[in-house]
């Protein structure tokens, strides 16, 4: 019995130097498994029963108490943070459908996203939902606004066009045209060495597609620039 008290006392000690810890779910681990073994320990004698189990039980108590209630503001917290983002794809869905002006739009854009990188995280189960239908519009929206600045930049460039200075330029523009298409082959090459099974995967792939479209609408509008230099060769002949 005197050694068995001795086991429980250590094991008090343990759960003693625990009860405060905040690494919640490695500390419960660990105080389950004391439990456990305190389950194991023989009987001690009567007059220290009670207060040997009572000192035990009393710090794992404490600190699973500390656990829920910490568990429950935190998920209180994603709940808040689940109606923030759920506001700003309204917002961007308005967005969408607005007839402001282009530079109205993107700076508003980029204004949302901001506050949508500020705000901490959701509940899990509502994690992958939310964080789809956010960049499937931003994708949306950005995809419109790049296609009319592509237009823009393209309608400049032909109204910049000199005859002086075409063939120095359409060479130029092959060089980025390669450069374009070597780095949207290294970012190809890369999606096959992520696990897109797991959430850094999952996030890392939708980001590198993202910049390889994004590529991809660059090296569309350089075709497009060489190509009026064809045409703009051809007239002066």
């Amino acid at each position: 019995m005197a050694e068995n008290l001795e086991k429980k006392k250590a094991l008090c000690e343990k759960a003693e130097s625990l009860k405060d810890s905040t690494d919640w779910k490695k500390t419960a681990e660990i105080l389950t498994k004391l439990q456990k073994e305190w389950k194991t320990i023989g009987p001690v004698a009567k007059k220290h029963s009670d207060s040997v189990w009572k000192r035990f039980i009393s710090a794992c108590d404490y600190f699973f108490e500390q656990k829920n209630k910490a568990t429950s503001s935190q998920y209180s917290e994603e709940v808040e943070n689940l109606h923030k983002k759920e506001e700003i794809l309204k917002q961007l869905e308005e967005l969408d459908k607005s007839e402001e002006s282009e530079d109205a739009i993107s700076e508003r854009t980029r204004n949302l996203i901001k506050e949508w990188n500020s705000i901490g995280h959701v509940p899990f189960k509502e994690k992958d939902r939310i964080y789809n239908s956010f960049h499937e519009l931003i994708d949306k929206l950005f995809n419109k606004l790049n296609l009319s600045i592509s237009e823009r930049k393209l309608n400049t460039f032909k109204s910049g066009l000199k005859g002086d200075n075409l063939y120095r330029d359409r060479e130029k523009l092959m060089r980025t045209y390669e450069n374009l298409k070597n780095e949207i082959h290294t970012y190809e090459n890369n999606l096959g060495f992520l696990n897109s099974a797991s959430e850094k995967g999952n996030s890392l792939v939708a980001e590198i597609n993202r910049k390889i479209e994004r590529l991809k609408g660059d090296m569309d509008l350089t075709m497009k620039k060489i190509a009026a230099i064809d045409e703009k060769l051809k007239e002066e002949k």
